[in-house]
């Protein structure tokens, strides 16, 4: 989970712990991981690295996620299986999810383009499907007293459907219920 990724763009450090609390719910609900692993997006693995915001956060998470917080996150790091949930403000999630999105689709292009015989390739298609957005449908914004599902600008049919189909996860799951104790039991 890169959380947040483009809703608040000027946060506090109080917000990214909230977002955490949130990100932790989430994956421990949903995807039924007990103790996900929390990185926080910076320019360093080093603790004394990066703007004011990260430097606020990282005693922060730190203390309050004792069992879960891996420290700093590199971006070139976030996709390895390191880390479960990445933290940091909307303006800066919301570039690296619109960049990793560019060099997917990118790549994927290159590839079946240059060797049309992969195109068709169960390898290819389930990396491919892996970083589709449109497999996903949308992302939740966590932290809203009912479920909203933020589907990106350009989502087709197909988007939409899988994102009613998280809607209905959600639901069933009762995320908003246990994003609402853990952020009452945490803060």
């Amino acid at each position: 989970i890169l959380c947040d990724a483009g809703a608040n763009v000027d946060t506090k450090p109080e917000h990214l712990i909230q977002f955490a609390i949130m990100s932790k719910c989430y994956l421990h609900n949903i995807k039924n991981i007990e103790t996900p692993k929390i990185g926080l997006l910076n320019i360093g693995k080093e603790s004394n690295k990066g703007n004011e915001l990260v430097k606020q956060v990282y005693p922060l998470l730190e203390s309050k996620f004792k069992d879960s917080f891996i420290g700093n996150i590199e971006p070139r790091y976030i996709l390895n299986e390191d880390v479960d949930i990445v933290i940091c403000d909307g303006f800066t999630g919301n570039i690296t999810l619109k960049l990793t999105e560019g060099i997917f689709k990118n790549i994927y292009n290159l590839i079946s383009k240059d060797i049309n015989a992969l195109k068709n390739n169960s390898i290819i298609e389930n990396i491919r499907n892996k970083f589709d957005y449109e497999e996903y449908g949308g992302t939740p914004l966590l932290g809203i007293k009912g479920i909203v599902i933020k589907c990106h600008g350009s989502s087709s049919s197909k988007s939409i459907l899988n994102s009613l189909k998280t809607v209905k996860i959600l639901h069933k799951k009762n995320l908003v219920q246990s994003i609402e104790n853990g952020i009452l039991n945490k803060l």
